[in-house]
């Protein structure tokens, strides 16, 4: 047991370690960017995290997707955008347009714009900010032929909201690559996650651009519907009974990991 113990610490100083040496830039207030292992010529992922998620708890969840699924996968950049101050991003006081010239600035490195890709999550009110960088895209010529490369992942959140900019068009719908709206499911209490009935709804709005995922868990330990909500993004949330956002962004582990399997 002594040779055990020592070699267990080892391994939990390693992981901590590999999570402390990333380092994240600010791009702007609420937005901040990291390159994990110094090659720019790799795809994007960009998190927009739900309603007042903090910036710290949501560059946690992007390096623990990244890490766990992406990684592997050509993925070798990574913006995390706080969530908006009210539910419906009234406040508008993350600034879109900065992500999206950093955005574009990024891929003059790049190399692979024929085959680049770039990968959207977007959880609850995070989804109203994402749809607002989409319009940011779209206004400006320059930066319209980036909505072809994006593939978005809507987790249980939202098509509008009354905020100007927020709601996902069809003319947005028909300039991105490719569009999920994403619900969960918890089998053993029987338990939907809130806005399933939002996800599938965008389904019919835009058939022919959004396919619906029902993302299934049996043992995620839920008894609420915010914690399935929650479920998005922590394969075993914190709070059973209902959500608790600092934990289940910011302290994911092997009890609690990220959950990703949504993606295709």
């Amino acid at each position: 047991m002594k040779k055990i113990i020592p070699y267990l610490f080892l391994l939990i100083y390693t992981n901590l370690s590999a999570q402390d040496s990333i380092s994240w830039q600010q791009v702007s207030h609420g937005i901040s960017y990291t390159q994990p292992e110094n090659n720019s010529n790799k795809d994007i992922l960009i998190c927009f995290a739900g309603w007042s998620v903090e910036q710290a708890w949501v560059e946690n969840w992007a390096w623990n997707l990244w890490e766990a699924k992406l990684r592997d996968h050509g993925t070798g950049n990574v913006y995390a955008v706080k969530g908006p101050r009210d539910v419906f991003f009234e406040s508008a006081e993350i600034a879109t347009d900065s992500l999206a010239l950093h955005l574009k600035n990024l891929l003059k490195e790049n190399e692979r714009m024929d085959t680049l890709k770039i990968v959207v999550v977007a959880h609850s009110s995070g989804s109203f900010v994402a749809h607002h960088f989409f319009s940011v895209l779209n206004t400006n010529p320059v930066w319209q032929d980036l909505l072809g490369k994006i593939t978005y992942y809507n987790l249980d959140g939202a098509i509008s909201s009354a905020t100007h900019g927020t709601t996902l068009t069809k003319t947005l719908s028909d300039k991105l690559k490719q569009i999920f709206a994403v619900y969960a499911y918890e089998e053993t209490e029987k338990i939907a996650s809130p806005n399933k009935n939002e996800m599938q709804k965008m389904v019919l709005l835009y058939p022919e651009k959004v396919t619906a995922i029902e993302l299934k868990s049996s043992n995620s330990g839920c008894k609420d519907p915010w914690c399935v909500h929650d479920l998005l993004i922590n394969a075993k949330p914190h709070d059973s009974n209902g959500f608790d956002l600092e934990k289940d962004y910011n302290e994911i582990n092997e009890q609690h990991p990220v959950n990703g399997h949504y993606f295709r």
